[in-house]
């Protein structure tokens, strides 16, 4: 027996929503805008000067435990350099930003310019890029976004976290924190 016209259009809706979550979509394009300034940041680069790195992306947005402050609970400050100085980011910010993670968004739309250092040296490697999806403060001023590196032949990890401050312009990076590597 065919199923009622109604139905059948509920069960379209709900076979799409699925697919579009399977598939990690972001319905804010300013998420995509501000993880593309932050891989555009040449601190990323300069991390690895003289290195002969290939970077890559990974397919969607993570938020790794390795960043101090992202386990659920944890009291430990995330501290950002603005202008030089030490500054500790909203709990708030950072309550929002682990929202924002428990779903994870596809990274397709965001991409990685070339890192060209002087004098690369030794062999290749290969490192992995993964970025959180962005936090977004509620008047919509400031964001953060965690980024971590992955070495692809040893597993080794090492990141930062990026705050971000929207102008007239657009949202540009005002500060980072400090690099770890586990």
């Amino acid at each position: 027996m065919p199923l009622p016209f109604g139905t059948r259009k509920l069960l379209l809706v709900i076979v799409f929503a699925l697919a579009s979550m399977a598939q990690g979509t972001s319905r804010d394009p300013e998420e995509i805008v501000i993880l593309q300034v932050t891989v555009a940041d040449p601190h990323l680069c300069e991390l690895h000067q003289g290195v002969a790195v290939d970077f890559s992306l990974a397919p969607s947005t993570e938020l790794p435990w390795a960043h101090t402050w992202v386990a659920p609970g944890s009291r430990q400050p995330l501290e950002i350099l603005l202008d030089g100085r030490p500054y500790d980011v909203e709990p708030e910010l950072i309550n929002i930003v682990r929202q924002q993670n428990r779903r994870p968004i596809s990274l397709r739309d965001v991409k990685l310019p070339p890192c060209e250092s002087i004098e690369q040296t030794g062999k290749r490697q290969q490192r992995v890029v993964m970025l959180s999806r962005p936090g977004i403060s509620r008047d919509g001023t400031t964001a953060i976004v965690a980024l971590t590196l992955r070495w692809q032949r040893n597993g080794y990890a090492a990141g930062y976290t990026v705050h971000l401050r929207r102008e007239a312009d657009g949202w540009r990076i005002d500060g980072r924190s400090l690099e770890w590597v586990e």
